[in-house]
């Protein structure tokens, strides 16, 4: 046995709860370099720009569909004008004005009628 003061002794006294740090397998692996470290700070930098990003995408998302649910509404009333116009077309006034029958005098119609029911 050897006494403290020589070779193991009073070395390895210290060393002794150091060493199983030392040699704990994977602890090298989980020590970052500068390099890595710059880039992960890079990684998270760019990660918080790409969540802002999608926040303002999401806000212009929900300002589109707005304009969207606008331009159906104005569409529908669009729709409903052409619809008025089509059947205001289709079923004039009855009464009609003296420019549908160009060359011929008022009374002109009436006499043929009566001609041929004769």
């Amino acid at each position: 046995m050897q006494q403290p003061g020589q070779h193991g002794g009073g070395v390895g006294e210290p060393l002794g709860p150091n060493q199983p740090q030392q040699q704990q397998p994977g602890l090298q692996d989980m020590m970052f370099t500068r390099q890595q470290i710059m880039m992960l700070l890079q990684l998270e930098q760019r990660v918080q720009q790409l969540e802002q990003r999608l926040q303002q995408l999401e806000q212009h998302v929900q300002q589109l569909e707005q304009q969207v649910q606008q331009l159906e509404q104005q569409l529908q009333q669009l729709m409903l004008l052409m619809q008025q116009l089509v059947q205001s077309v289709r079923s004039p006034p009855p009464i009609r004005s003296p420019q549908f029958n160009p060359g011929r005098p008022p009374g002109a119609h009436d006499k043929r009628h009566t001609h041929r029911t004769r």
